[in-house]
């Protein structure tokens, strides 16, 4: 595929040597070698020429392109500087607006980011230390019922031991009052 600057040189140097040679066929007749050397320095100038043209045709395009792709790549700081008050001119001067509406798209977004984000924390930060207090007081709570726990543990334990101890006496009292009874039961005898 052909760059665009070769398709100028080529399209130049075709309408060049069409002309040349049309010039030559008209006068066939008189071409001698002398002829002949300056259609050829003609050829070898249309070719020149084509290429200086395509190269100064094609050098503010280039940056236009690379302009382009960099914008297209997120550098919204890219801009092309071309002195040309032509088309091509325009057409740079337009992709430097649009850059620039960009640039300022992005700083307006990273601005209100920025009031969104103050905003928010405005509100939540009042948010965030109630939720640690009520989380240190859920923590603190937790701990006190633990506690509370063991003792109630402690104080079951201690109830079993005394109920143990209790039906121990009641075993006891049955056989003093069993004891008393047969000594009642005798002395009455």
């Amino acid at each position: 595929m052909l760059s665009f600057s070769s398709k100028i040189t080529y399209f130049i140097f075709i309408a060049g040597a069409f002309v040349v040679v049309s010039f030559a066929a008209l006068n066939y007749q008189a071409l001698n070698a002398d002829m002949y050397f300056v259609l050829y320095l003609l050829l070898v100038f249309l070719l020149l020429f084509g290429i200086f043209v395509a190269s100064h045709t094609s050098k503010p395009l280039k940056k236009i392109v690379k302009t382009a792709h960099e914008l297209a790549e997120g550098n919204i700081h890219s801009r092309a500087y071309v002195r040309n008050n032509d088309e091509v001119g325009q057409l740079a001067g337009l992709l430097n607006k649009i850059g620039e509406k960009l640039e300022k798209a992005n700083y307006e977004k990273a601005t209100i980011h920025q009031a969104v984000s103050a905003k928010v924390n405005a509100i939540v930060g009042p948010l965030h230390e109630t939720i640690e207090a009520l989380e240190e007081k859920a923590k603190n709570r937790t701990i006190e019922f633990h506690k509370a726990n063991e003792v109630a543990q402690k104080m079951q334990i201690d109830l079993l031991l005394k109920e143990a101890e209790l039906v121990d006496l009641k075993g006891e009292l049955a056989k003093l009052m069993k004891r008393k009874n047969k000594k009642v039961t005798r002395e009455q005898a």
